[in-house]
C-alpha cells in the first residue's frame, strides 16, 4: 500500500471537503471548471496508489468494458463523426463517473471516513443550506441583485437562476441539496438523547420542507413537489423494522385524503384553483402534449419530447446515432432548442437504449453499495426509479454537481441503514458484494 493509513485518512478529508466546496460555493463563483480538473486528478491519484481486492472491484470490469466499447462503437458509425466531439462527450460523462467511483471505493474501504463526516457534519450541511435560504431570499425580494458566475447562455426567465449560491440557473442542484439535508436530518434526529431538544430539532426540519416548498414556487422547481414524496417514500422503506404493506396503505390513505383535501379546496377557493392549475395541472399537459408535439414543443416539455422521439427514432434501438456527431449540450439536435437538458433523452438519442441501459446500471449498483442494508432489493427498485426521473428531469451523469448532490441523498440512506444494523453489518453486506 502506497499510502499509509493515516495519509490516505487525511487525503480522503481534504478531497470530501474541496469536492463539497466545488459543490456549494466555487460552482457559484464560475470556479467549478478548475475544482473538477482539481478533484478528478487527486481522486485519480487516490485511486492509483490504492489497493483494493479484485472482487472489490468487478463491480467496473464487465460494465466497464462493455460501456467503452459500445461508446466507440457508436461514435465511429456514421459520417460526420467528429473527434473533438466524440473526446468532449466522453470526458463530460467520465468526471461525474470518476466521483461516483471514489466514493464507492471509500464505503468498500470501510475507513470510517464517509461515517465520520456523515454524523459530524449536522451543522455544515445544516448551516450551508441557511445561508442559501438567506441569499434565495434576497434573490426573491430583489431580483439580480446576487447572481452566480455565468459559465453559459444567460437564462431569460429569471426564477430558473434563483439557486442560492450553488452554479448558475441550477435549481435542480438545490432540489437535489435540499432533500439531501431533509433526509440527512430525518436520520440525525434519531441520535439526539435529549428529548427537548429532539423535539426542537423535528420541529426545524419540518420548518425546512415549508420554506424549500415556498421557495419552489418562486423558482418555477415544480419537480421539487414530486420528487421529495418520491424519495422520501423509499426512505420510510428503508426501515426494514416496519411492514412494507402497511406503510404502502398509510401512503395509500395519505394520498387519498390528501387529495381529497385539495379537490375541496379547489373547489371552494378560486385562488386556489388557480395556483394548483397554474403549477402543477401544467404539468401533465407538458407530458400529454410531448407524446404527440415531438421537436416542436419548447420549453420543460421538451424533457419528455426527447425520450418519446429517442424511442421512435430506429438508430435508438441499435447503438445510437454516435457521440462523435453531437454534442451532449448541443442545442436545436432534431430540432430541439434545449437538447441536452435531459439525459435520458440525449443519451438514448446519441447512445442507444444499450448504453443507456448499461451506464444506469453501473450508477445503480454504486449507489446501492453506497446505501447498504438489508432489503436492497425495495432499495435498488426505488433508486432505479429516482434515477430514471432524475435522467428526464435534468442533466444527471453528465454534471459533477448533481452527482455530488445524488451521493450525499444516497449516503444520507445508508446513514439510516446503519442506525438499524450498525457499522458492522455494513461492513459484513460490502464484504458479500
Amino acid at each position: 500500500m502506497v499510502f499509509g493509513y493515516n495519509m490516505r485518512k487525511s487525503y480522503d478529508y481534504i478531497l470530501l471537503g474541496t469536492i463539497f466546496l466545488q459543490l456549494i460555493i466555487f460552482e457559484f463563483l464560475g470556479l467549478g471548471k478548475y475544482l473538477t480538473w482539481l478533484c478528478v486528478g487527486m481522486i485519480l491519484i487516490r485511486l492509483l496508489l490504492t489497493k483494493l481486492e479484485n472482487r472489490s472491484m468487478t463491480i467496473f470490469g464487465i460494465p466497464g468494458v462493455l460501456l467503452l466499447a459500445l461508446y466507440c462503437m457508436s461514435s465511429f458509425i456514421g459520417e460526420n463523426a467528429k473527434l473533438s466531439t466524440m473526446k468532449s462527450n466522453f470526458l463530460m460523462q467520465l468526471y461525474p463517473l470518476l466521483y461516483a467511483i471514489y466514493f464507492y471505493v471509500l464505503a468498500k474501504e470501510k475507513n470510517g471516513v464517509i461515517e465520520n463526516v456523515m454524523d459530524k457534519s449536522c451543522w455544515i450541511f445544516n448551516g450551508v443550506l441557511l445561508a442559501n435560504f438567506l441569499v434565495i431570499f434576497k434573490q426573491i425580494t430583489d431580483p439580480y441583485s446576487i447572481n452566480a458566475h455565468i459559465t453559459s447562455l444567460k437564462m431569460d426567465y429569471y426564477p430558473d437562476t434563483i439557486s442560492g449560491l450553488f452554479a448558475y440557473a441550477s435549481t435542480h442542484v438545490l432540489c437535489l441539496y435540499i432533500i439531501f439535508v431533509i433526509l440527512y436530518n430525518f436520520s440525525f434526529v434519531k441520535k439526539i438523547k435529549n428529548k427537548r431538544f429532539r423535539l426542537v430539532f423535528y420541529s426545524y426540519n419540518i420548518l425546512v420542507i415549508i420554506i424549500s416548498c415556498i421557495i419552489s414556487l418562486y423558482n418555477d422547481n415544480k419537480v421539487f413537489f414530486f420528487l421529495l414524496p418520491i424519495i422520501l417514500l423509499f426512505y420510510l422503506y428503508a426501515d426494514p423494522k416496519k411492514n412494507i404493506g402497511k406503510l404502502i396503505a398509510k401512503t395509500l390513505i395519505v394520498f387519498l385524503v390528501g387529495l381529497v383535501i385539495l379537490v375541496i379546496a379547489c373547489n371552494v377557493s378560486g385562488g386556489v384553483k388557480d395556483f394548483v392549475y397554474a403549477r402543477f395541472v401544467t404539468i401533465f399537459k407538458y407530458v400529454r402534449k410531448a407524446f404527440v408535439a415531438g421537436n416542436s414543443i419548447s420549453g420543460s416539455g421538451e424533457r419528455v419530447a426527447l425520450v418519446v422521439y429517442a424511442l421512435k427514432n430506429p438508430d435508438t434501438w441499435i447503438l445510437g446515432e454516435g457521440f462523435s456527431h453531437a454534442g451532449l449540450y448541443q442545442a436545436k439536435i432534431h430540432g430541439f432548442k434545449h437538447f441536452g437538458q435531459s439525459s435520458l433523452g440525449a443519451f438514448l438519442i446519441l447512445g442507444g437504449v444499450w448504453y443507456t441501459i448499461v451506464i444506469t446500471g453501473l450508477y445503480t449498483k454504486i449507489f446501492i453499495n453506497l446505501i447498504g442494508g438489508k432489503i436492497k432489493s425495495v432499495i435498488s427498485i426505488g433508486a432505479i426509479l429516482v434515477f430514471a426521473f432524475l435522467m428526464i428531469y435534468t442533466q444527471t451523469f453528465t454534471r459533477t454537481n448533481i452527482m455530488t448532490a445524488l451521493v450525499l441523498i444516497m449516503l444520507a440512506f445508508g446513514m439510516r441503514q446503519r442506525q438499524f444494523y450498525g457499522v458492522k453489518y455494513q461492513e459484513n453486506i460490502h464484504e458479500k458484494d
